[in-house]
């Protein structure tokens, strides 16, 4: 496999950004941002929709299998766009991607956003002395338990680490993040 930093170090880069819904829309403008301060290299980012199809989400279908096998479909047709690096910008896909068979087969970096979002609280937690962590999510994402293991293996009291399902929540954020349907999913009082 080749390093993330092996491949950072070419001229010219192929980005793709994944996500399931939306949201990883955001995450490409935000990288599309930082990268256009100071960057001297040619990088083509694409953004690769991993949606399901129709009105199924991956939270919709019936079972593990029936993700993993859409999932290794989009996959498949990100690599036909020979990327130098895919980031999945979704923790649904995130948590799914080291059960798929291309897991072993792809040869590129693959960056999930359990990382980025285990790096993020980590940051939080060392400046406050008192605190529980409360981890939102779907019920793929919170079944995996991969945040509240790596948290833990980061040295973090797993009795201070609350996992919770909060079904929609993440459709509801898409259609408006800001509604009151949000916030009451968010309270759980929906």
């Amino acid at each position: 496999m080749i390093s993330i930093t092996e491949t950072l170090k070419k001229q010219n880069l192929r980005i793709i950004i994944t996500d399931s819904g939306l949201g990883g829309l955001s995450v490409h403008a935000l990288i599309d941002k930082k990268l256009r301060i100071n960057n001297d290299k040619q990088i083509e980012l694409i953004y690769f929709n991993s949606f399901a199809g129709g009105n199924l989400g991956y939270n919709s279908l019936k079972n593990t299998n029936d993700k993993l096998l859409i999932f290794e479909s989009a996959l498949k047709g990100m690599m036909k766009l020979n990327p130098d690096i895919i980031i999945i910008a979704c923790n649904t896909l995130s948590v799914l991607f080291n059960q798929t068979k291309m897991f072993k087969e792809i040869e590129i970096p693959v960056i999930g956003i359990v990382e980025s979002g285990i790096e993020m609280v980590l940051e939080k937690i060392n400046a406050v002395s008192d605190y529980n962590i409360i981890i939102v999510g779907t019920e793929t994402t919170i079944s995996s338990n991969q945040h509240k293991t790596k948290l833990v293996q980061h040295g973090i009291n797993e009795n201070k680490i609350v996992n919770q399902v909060c079904e929609n929540l993440e459709s509801e954020i898409q259609i408006n993040p800001n509604s009151k349907i949000v916030e009451k999913l968010i309270a759980g009082i929906y």
